[in-house]
């Protein structure tokens, strides 16, 4: 009888966990697909970009960390559509941003002018519509303690979640 416990319960475990259930490592902020955004880096990059906004940390991490989810989304994308992403093609589009334009002097922090340049790159390219479309078909689970990804919006909302709780499983739209 023990054996066939064994097999069920372990059967049961492999399940669960090809089927995205098991409850994910606690220092990943969000998961876009197959890439991890990790707490440490957006500790990092939140830290730089709360610095150079002259902010308290615990105001931006959120807004930091949709950033960051944006930009490995539009990079997904532009992989997909064949869109180039360039530093070139960021540049100009920077150098008309203030606040891009100071960010993207300080190493951590560059991150986030050149996220929000593939973004205008890749919108400019395909349109909102077709951003939002292909965004809403990729898996993007968001750390509880951040609160829900809201593929319309391209956005993290709510916030204050518990990360004894599982990431909820990211539903692609059908």
């Amino acid at each position: 009888m023990k054996p066939i416990r064994w097999l069920v319960a372990g059967s049961l475990g492999i399940a669960l966990t090809l089927s995205g259930c098991a409850i994910p490592n606690p220092s990943v902020a969000a998961q876009v697909g197959s890439v991890s955004v990790p707490e440490s880096k957006v500790d990092d990059v939140n830290r730089a970009f709360a610095s150079a906004m002259q902010v308290s940390p615990a105001e931006t991490r959120s807004r930091v960390l949709a950033v960051l989810v944006q930009g490995e989304i539009v990079s997904e994308i532009a992989r997909r559509r064949q869109v180039l992403l360039s530093p070139a093609l960021r540049e100009p589009i920077i150098a008309t941003d203030p606040i891009m334009l100071l960010l993207a002097k300080d190493p951590l922090a560059a991150e986030l002018s050149e996220d929000t340049a593939d973004l205008r790159i890749v919108v400019g390219k395909l349109g909102v519509e077709a951003l939002l479309s292909e965004a809403a078909l990729l898996n993007v689970v968001i750390n509880p303690k951040y609160g829900t990804w809201v593929p319309e919006q391209l956005n993290v909302t709510g916030g204050g979640g518990s990360i004894s709780k599982p990431f909820a499983a990211a539903t692609p739209a059908a």
